[in-house]
């Protein structure tokens, strides 16, 4: 940081000339009175920012930060709140100017003035343009000073500035000297750079003369020994401009220009790609849920709406939270990919009579202090259809998806959670892969009294490291196959899961297969009960079986039924 300033006197604000007048409007900056127009007339010159202040009422000048916020009158008419901590131009304790982005009205230059204080300053870049981001401003000062200006260059924009002032105005009087404080000077940078190195970054050959005449030309100091060039930077350019060896070959390159670079093949050794068998199983359901089950695939952003949380009644807990997020209401990672489909079904509720859309993403979390970020696969459907059949869809395709994927079968378990209702916990031996159910009637209101809303939840990354159960070919029977039905009664509130488990424990060597087929409630029906019908095929690979053999396992079957306390319909 720089700062430089001089007092001037005997000046007059009148019109500018039409040639300085004219090449500011032809760079779309509107001419004010000459004293202004001049300094900026040198800012597109040179580019260095300079600002004018009356100095009627100006004694000192100072740079200082605020101690506490405040409202400032800027030279656009605006009144502004300054936070704590922003640099400002002051006299004493009365602020002039933002410093580096905008002057105040009440040191603005206007057509009484006598008398100026000339500044001409580098300031830090970063701070500008965090200052000027939070403000909401950005001026021709601030879009250069956030490119971090050479600091020798203020006293050169100052001689500048009074040599065109006393060409116009030849009684103009500069009535202090020169005050200059340097705290961060720009330094040059030493660059050391091969020839060789040159030649191969290029992948030409070029002389060495040439490179020597194209760096002068841009005003570097360079001095070659041994096919070794030490190169100095201009303090122009070593503005986090050029730092290092590639920024002088990309100068190089640029002058000598790229047509002169002659293109080769590249030669690399070509290596057939590594299969990638998560993402294998991703494209898989991808699949299954588009083309068979007539879903679509959507893509949300990686945090919350937290204006929306609010208006579903959720509330996660320990949510990681992004830094700088810039919108406070997008402050948090998501941990669930859930409410971000329940907007696109809010969205999107009065246009379907019927919405089924997932999302393979990723959400974050902490585990065990470190940041974990498993890929779910969820998926919604919103639906008006029966809602005890639709929960029994919604399962069935959860079930299809774990088969098609590693051919395994999840054991449903009922669970209990404040943002799920109906609540299956997918079990796979000792691994919880995920979850189906129901979206809270009281989160339910919210998008219609007709419909409702089931989901799917499956954790990726967890059923990657599932092994897959291996499928193995069986010929088909050369002799037919018999299908038995029954409908058994249950009480409503009876999960299939426990009429699997029952079913399944009926052992007899003619059962191939027994699959659940339907349940109904209704006519001819018991209040309070449920009928729940399955298939059971049975055979032998061997011969057709006799109807006296078919009827015993019938029987013994419904003796099992009745030894358990359930009876046919």
């Amino acid at each position: 940081m720089r700062y430089s300033a001089i007092k001037i006197g005997n000046v007059k604000a009148n019109k500018s000339p039409e040639l300085i007048a004219d090449r500011l409007s032809n760079c779309g900056i509107r001419p004010i009175n000459i004293i202004v127009d001049i300094a900026n007339y040198v800012m597109l010159d040179i580019g260095q920012p300079l600002h004018t202040f009356n100095s009627r009422d100006i004694h000192s000048i100072r740079a200082a930060s605020l101690k506490q916020s405040i409202q400032f009158d800027t030279l656009d008419n605006s009144q502004r709140d300054i936070p704590k901590d922003t640099l400002m131009i002051c006299c004493e304790d009365k602020p002039l100017a933002i410093a580096g982005i905008i002057g105040g009205y009440e040191s603005e230059v206007c057509e009484n003035t006598e008398g100026i204080i000339l500044e001409s300053a580098t300031f830090d870049g970063v701070a500008v343009r965090k200052t000027a981001s939070s403000l909401g401003i950005r001026t021709d000062a601030s879009v250069r000073y956030e490119k971090f200006l050479d600091t020798a260059i203020t006293i050169v924009a100052i001689g500048r500035f009074l040599k065109l002032l006393q060409k116009y105005q030849p009684e103009i009087e500069v009535e202090t000297s020169l005050y200059d404080n340097v705290i961060n000077q720009v330094k040059s940078i030493d660059i050391s750079i091969d020839h060789k190195y040159i030649e191969t970054y290029l992948g030409n050959n070029i002389d060495k003369t040439v490179v020597m005449n194209i760096l002068k030309s841009l005003e570097f100091e360079i001095e070659e020994k041994e096919n070794v060039y030490y190169i100095k930077v201009p303090t122009f350019r070593a503005t986090k401009d050029i730092t290092c060896k590639a920024d002088i070959i990309e100068e190089i390159l640029r002058v000598y220009g790229y047509d002169n670079i002659k293109g080769s093949p590249n030669k690399a050794e070509v290596t057939a790609g590594i299969k990638n068998p998560i993402k294998d199983m991703e494209y898989l359901l991808n699949d299954i849920l588009v083309k068979k089950f007539d879903f679509n695939e959507i893509h949300s952003y990686s945090w919350y709406d937290n204006n929306w949380l609010k208006r579903l009644g959720y509330e996660y807990k320990n949510t990681l939270k992004i830094v700088n997020s810039g919108v406070k209401q997008y402050e948090s990672l998501r941990s669930d990919i859930l409410p971000n489909l329940l907007k696109i079904i809010y969205d999107n509720r009065k246009s379907f009579e019927e919405i089924k859309i997932f999302e393979i993403g990723r959400v974050f979390k902490m585990d065990d202090g470190k940041l974990a970020q498993p890929k779910h696969l969820t998926a919604a459907i919103y639906s008006s259809k029966d809602e005890e059949q639709l929960y029994r869809y919604t399962k069935g395709i959860s079930s299809y998806l774990l088969k098609t994927a590693k051919n395994i079968d999840g054991k449903y378990i009922q669970i209990k959670d404040d943002y799920k209702e109906h609540c299956l916990s997918i079990n796979y031996k000792d691994v919880k892969l995920g979850y189906v159910y129901s979206i809270p009637s009281s989160t339910l209101k919210l998008f219609s009294s007709k419909h409702t809303i089931k989901v799917i939840d499956i954790n990726l990354q967890l059923l990657s490291t599932v092994e897959k159960n291996l499928i193995k070919y069986e010929a088909i029977s050369k002799y037919p196959e018999t299908y038995l039905d029954f409908s058994i009664l249950t009480p409503m509130n009876t999960l299939y899961d426990d009429i699997e488990s029952l079913v399944n424990r009926f052992i007899h060597p003619l059962i191939i297969q027994i699959n659940y087929i339907d349940t109904y409630s209704g006519k001819n029906v018991p209040d309070n009960m449920k009928s729940t019908t399955i298939r059971m095929i049975i055979g032998d690979s061997n011969r057709t079986l006799q109807i006296e053999e078919i009827t015993k396992v019938k029987e013994l079957f419904i003796n099992y039924l009745n030894e358990n306390g359930l009876q046919l319909r």
